[in-house]
C-alpha cells in the first residue's frame, strides 16, 4: 500500500533538517512509486540516493525523469488523467528545484493512494488486473463479462443459462402479460 504523506510537513522537515529528511523522502517516494507500478525489481530508494551521491547529482536528474514516466504509467493503469510529468520533473531538477519535483511526485502518489483506497484497490495488481479479468463493470458494479442467467444475447436471442434459446417462451409470456395471445 502506498503511504499518503503531508507535503507541507515534508518540505518543512526537509528545511529544518538541512536536507536530511529530503534524502529519506526521496527514498520513500522511489519505493512507493515502484509499488504503484508493481515493479518489485525497480531501483530501490537507497540505491537511488547512493548513485546520486556517487555521480554528484547526475543520477538524480535521470531519476527525476524516470519517476515522471513511472508515475504517469501508474496513473494510466488506474484511469487517472496524466501528462508528461517526466519533462516537468527533469526541468525542475535541472533548475535546482528538486524539492518541488519531489513534492509534485508525492502529490501524484497521494492521488494514486486516494484512488486505490476509494476503489478498494491494492495497487495495480488488484485494481487493473481484477477489473480486466472479471470484465468491465457498469455503474451498478455488475461485470459485463460475469455470468448472468437469462440475458439477452446477440441479435436479441434470449438464453436461459443453459445455452438454449428461450425467446419464444419469453415472447409468449410477454403476450400473455399484455392481454394478447
Amino acid at each position: 500500500m502506498i503511504t499518503k504523506r503531508n507535503i507541507g510537513l515534508a518540505i518543512l522537515f526537509t528545511i529544518i533538517t538541512c536536507g536530511i529528511y529530503g534524502i529519506y523522502w526521496m527514498v520513500v517516494v522511489t519505493d512507493d512509486t515502484n509499488k504503484a507500478v508493481n515493479d518489485p525489481n525497480g531501483t530501490s530508494g537507497g540505491i537511488v540516493v547512493l548513485l546520486s551521491i556517487v555521480t554528484c547529482g547526475i543520477y538524480g536528474i535521470y531519476w527525476a525523469y524516470k519517476q515522471g514516466e513511472k508515475l504517469d504509467n501508474a496513473k494510466n493503469m488506474r484511469g487517472i488523467p496524466s501528462s508528461n510529468s517526466n519533462i516537468l520533473y527533469l526541468v525542475l531538477d535541472i533548475l535546482g528545484l528538486g524539492i518541488i519535483a519531489i513534492a509534485l511526485m508525492q502529490d501524484a502518489l497521494n492521488k494514486i493512494s486516494d484512488y486505490d483506497s476509494f476503489n478498494g484497490n491494492n495497487g495495480y495488481n488488484n485494481g487493473y488486473n481484477n477489473g480486466y479479468n472479471n470484465g468491465y463493470t457498469n455503474q451498478n458494479g455488475q461485470g459485463y463479462n460475469s455470468v448472468h442467467q437469462n440475458n439477452t444475447g446477440y441479435n436479441g436471442v434470449n438464453y436461459n443459462g443453459n445455452g438454449q434459446d428461450n425467446s419464444q417462451a419469453n415472447y409468449n409470456n410477454n403476450q400473455n402479460n399484455n392481454g394478447q395471445m
